[in-house]
């Protein structure tokens, strides 16, 4: 039986083989995104948590954000380095590899590499495979941003959600990659996660995608 639409609905799985179930059920009714948790931790993406542990207001986090990306651009040696100058994803994403924190939540395209990353220290804790519907998400997109956003920018360079959504700040959850693919993203088959208007939760721009 497949989960009803709702927010945050939840299945609990105890096999093999009814992971395997529950996930064809899902892919019969739409494109999902997945993300793995060994524990069951509230769905943060490493800036919002960092942010928190400083005693630091949310509402920071968009100046914070450009900060952090100004010091890892400064610093970053090596092939990557031109790579980052202007587009803000790519750096993030970079950063991100690196363990700095960001606003992206990694995800993958993959159930079966959500799997592993939840089942990586045993069962000894709940772990958890959360599943984002992409189609859900990128309707709820297309309502506050519209199909526009896709074009090429003046200057003729490619324009990504990312750089959309950092501009006009909707409260929203989309998902974007950067154009060139890392060895870790392409072997994990990964996908960024991120919040429109972060400076609020992503949890309550997740909840606004209604």
């Amino acid at each position: 039986m497949v989960p009803p639409r709702q927010e945050f609905a939840s299945t609990d799985v105890q096999s093999w083989e009814g992971l395997i179930k529950t996930i064809n059920d899902l892919m019969k009714v739409g494109r999902w995104l997945y993300r793995g948790q060994a524990h069951d931790w509230p769905l943060q993406p490493t800036l919002e948590r960092q942010i928190k542990s400083w005693a630091l207001k949310i509402g920071h986090a968009p100046e914070l954000e450009k900060a952090l990306a100004r010091e890892f651009r400064r610093r970053l040696r090596g092939e990557e380095q031109p790579f980052i100058q202007d587009d803000m994803l790519t750096c993030l994403a970079l950063m991100r590899h690196h363990g700095a924190p960001t606003r992206l939540l990694d995800c993958s395209y993959s159930p079966f590499v959500a799997a592993q990353t939840a089942l990586r220290e045993g069962l000894s804790r709940r772990p958890v495979i959360w599943c984002f519907d992409a189609d859900w998400l990128n309707s709820h997109y297309e309502r506050a941003i519209g199909s526009a956003a896709f074009d090429l920018a003046p200057d003729g360079k490619r324009r990504t959600r990312f750089d959309t959504v950092s501009e006009q700040q909707p409260q929203l959850v989309a998902h974007d990659n950067p154009y060139f693919l890392s060895e870790r993203l392409t072997a994990h088959q990964g996908i960024f996660l991120f919040a429109g208007d972060i400076r609020r939760p992503f949890r309550e721009n997740l909840k606004s995608s209604q």
